[in-house]
């Protein structure tokens, strides 16, 4: 008995669910497709049954004899067995390949007014940023520049104003030096002419003393060493104006005859320098007796 066999429907292509899914776009090439494979698989089937039914030889009859009973047999050969004619195996038919249809390459959607416009914007954001970014640094490095001008400048001028400090500080100290210094040579050159004042007033006093107790008219009874002190005031033409007993001796003999012998006298010693007896023109006279 020959089994026909139906060919397995070929797996469906990817690439043609997609091309189904297009539509019209592959509309007209699929009916001359499906009917070459009518075709093709008609003739298939067709030489597949020719195939199957030439191989096949029908079966022999069988002859059968009946016997009332079997005879004995000694060492009979079995009966063989019928052989049965094999039966070819079932030719699967070729699978025909489909050869996919070209893919048709989709043309690049393009773009629309608004995303130009957006692409636009955000270029020009992006040169705008960049702009911006390089004017930042220009705009930062001149005023860093700027700024290290100006400290630059601040820093002279303190420089310059601490060097003025110092010379003005050093040029005080040096007039102060020299004003001390000026000043101690003052002071003794001062004290060296009031030195000098008081010993010429000492030599002159004592010249003074000399003549007073030289023309002093002292009496006999006046004992031991009577001592006075007398302020004489005199005229500029070197006579006496006044005399003054500051302190008298104790006794008054003795003052009587020194105030006695100051009034006599019309000479007295010359005098050099007016300035020693000061503004007043007077000079303290310590007068002692000497017997």
């Amino acid at each position: 008995m020959a089994t026909t066999y139906s060919p397995r429907p070929a797996p469906r292509d990817p690439q043609e669910h997609r091309n189904a899914r297009n539509g019209k776009r592959h509309e007209r090439g699929r009916f001359p497709a499906l009917l070459l494979a009518l075709v093709v698989h008609a003739i298939f089937f067709a030489i597949l049954i020719f195939s199957v039914s030439w191989q096949v030889k029908p079966s022999a009859p069988l002859m059968a004899e009946v016997w009332d009973s079997l005879p004995p047999s000694r060492n009979a050969p079995a009966p063989v067995p019928p052989v049965a004619t094999p039966t070819p195996p079932p030719v699967e038919p070729p699978i025909e390949k489909k050869t996919p249809p070209p893919e048709v390459e989709k043309a690049p959607p393009q773009p629309t007014k608004a995303e130009i416009d957006l692409k636009l914007k955000q270029e020009r954001e992006v040169v705008e940023k960049r702009a911006r970014d390089e004017k930042e640094l220009v705009d930062k490095k001149k005023a860093d520049d700027t700024k290290k001008e100006q400290d630059k400048k601040k820093e002279e001028l303190l420089k310059k104003q601490r060097d003025e400090l110092l010379n003005q500080r050093a040029l005080d100290n040096k007039i102060k030096e020299e004003q001390a210094a000026s000043q101690a040579r003052e002071s003794q050159a001062r004290a060296a002419a009031q030195a000098a004042q008081k010993a010429a007033a000492s030599d002159y006093a004592a010249k003074v003393v000399a003549l007073i107790q030289s023309r002093a008219n002292i009496p006999d009874t006046v004992t031991g060493r009577p001592k006075l002190q007398v302020k004489i005031s005199m005229f500029v033409q070197g006579t006496v104006n006044d005399v003054v007993i500051v302190k008298p001796s104790g006794n008054p003999v003795y003052d009587e005859a020194i105030e006695r012998a100051i009034r006599g006298i019309q000479q007295w010693p010359p005098l050099d320098r007016p300035e020693l007896l000061g503004p007043e023109r007077s000079l303290i006279a310590n007068i002692g007796h000497e017997r």
